[in-house]
């Protein structure tokens, strides 16, 4: 995606509590649709400011999908401030 500057651009969103959930398997999901069997999710957020995703253990350390994790943290910050784009719905922007 390409798009112009905004060199004007200055907007402050502050998220309180964030929890952030890592799971290793689908079945510890809370929402019933991405915890199901065959489910393409593999994250999600909601309006509690939590996101839910797979994590993996790489040499003892929790690695996570920087996409994934980027795509819901967008999501909190759409919740909290709509000037915020919507990651599922950049299309419509024509982004």
């Amino acid at each position: 995606m390409s798009l112009e500057e905004s060199p004007n651009l200055h907007e402050v969103v502050i998220l309180k509590n964030v929890k952030v959930h890592i799971v290793g398997h689908r079945r510890l999901f809370s929402w019933d649709r991405a915890a199901a069997y065959g489910s393409p999710v593999a994250g999600y957020a909601n309006r509690k400011n939590e996101i839910w995703l797979f994590g993996r253990i790489l040499n003892g350390r929790i690695v996570l999908n920087q996409a994934v994790l980027g795509h819901e943290f967008n999501h909190l910050l759409n919740f909290e401030n709509p000037k915020i784009a919507d990651p599922d719905k950049l299309d419509d922007l024509g982004a």
